[in-house]
């Protein structure tokens, strides 16, 4: 088999689509599909992802049983409301979160709601002064389908974390256990959005999710292709739409990895746009983002691959835990 190594990614309006699938396809195509991730995150810090091997079901099964959360009435959503002082455990009512905030802006509130988890079992190995950061899951106790369905799906997100960080490596030409250290006592965080359907107007400027970049290392999303969805922002300043294949998972890196890289790596602007008229009052929509979050000790400076005598590193080490508390009580209002 030849690879592909002159091949380009396919691309789905304007992001590239990547083929998990030439991972298993020997050194040569393993390294053609790491030159396109670096080149989609080079140009605009995104791209989709096919053939990742998680079941169809077992997603269609957690889309399913986060619906039906968001369906329960608010007293029994704000019963399990999050109070975690980092990630959201549990729910997260609308306009706790607001995104813009992040960006030194002071926009009206996102019209979302959400729902977040993490790691089952919280770690004893992690420095003191990080040891607040991690916060145990609360559940609804009326829907064990719905703590059965996340903790599937997050396990199968962890799974692919591993093979994504195995990617990124090899495009950075690092050892391929470069990040191994990134899964030991992560926090990863899995956020499950609902937007509702809107019946009144939104306000000058309000959006599902304001324009922000993403606070971790790389972000996993099941995005859902309806009226009011992604847009992330090109390097000459316009807004372009995500639609993604079916069965596809968007991916963009954060703003650690692009610290990480010295900035080789752009973590980009992305928004949620509200529905047209047409739509509005009938149709909602939901994705869920798998955040891959490092364990909340670890420091994070400029990989040695991505600096040199010309290229120093351009951003001081910072400690991922404070970093993302920082971003997360932004977005809070704090």
């Amino acid at each position: 088999m030849q690879a592909p190594a002159a091949q380009q990614a396919p691309v789905a309006e304007g992001v590239p689509i990547i083929d998990l699938a030439l991972l298993e396809a020997g050194p040569e195509a393993a390294d053609a599909l790491a030159r396109q991730v670096d080149e989609a995150l080079v140009r605009i810090g995104f791209f989709i992802i096919v053939n990742h091997g998680v079941p169809r079901e077992l997603v269609q099964a957690a889309d399913r049983s986060a619906r039906a959360f968001f369906d329960l009435s608010m007293p029994q959503k704000t019963a399990i409301a999050s109070t975690a002082k980092g990630s959201p455990r549990g729910y997260v009512p609308i306009g706790q979160s607001v995104l813009g905030r992040t960006m030194g802006e002071a926009p009206p509130v996102d019209l979302k709601e959400g729902f977040g988890m993490g790691p089952q079992e919280l770690p004893n190995d992690v420095d003191p002064s990080a040891q607040g950061f991690y916060s145990p899951n609360v559940w609804p106790a009326q829907m064990p389908a719905l703590r059965r369905d996340l903790l599937a799906y997050y396990a199968e997100m962890e799974g692919l974390s591993r093979r994504m960080f195995t990617l990124f490596a090899r495009a950075l030409k690092l050892p391929l256990d470069f990040f191994e250290r990134c899964l030991q006592s992560h926090n990863c965080t899995l956020r499950v959005n609902h937007y509702p359907a809107q019946d009144t107007a939104p306000l000058p400027g309000q959006l599902r999710g304001g324009p922000h970049t993403d606070f971790g290392v790389f972000t996993i999303l099941l995005s859902q292709n309806a009226s009011g969805g992604l847009q992330v922002r090109t390097r000459a300043g316009q807004w372009l739409d995500i639609v993604a294949p079916p069965d596809a998972f968007v991916v963009n890196i954060g703003d650690m990895m692009m610290r990480w890289t010295n900035d080789h790596w752009l973590s980009n602007l992305h928004r949620v746009v509200n529905p047209d008229a047409q739509h509005a009052k009938t149709e909602r929509r939901q994705s869920i983002a798998f955040f891959a979050n490092p364990r909340e000790d670890m420091s994070i400076e400029c990989i040695p691959t991505c600096m040199s005598e010309d290229n120093p590193p351009r951003h001081p080490p910072v400690q991922a835990g404070a970093y993302r508390l920082k971003k997360i009580r932004a977005a809070a209002g704090d």
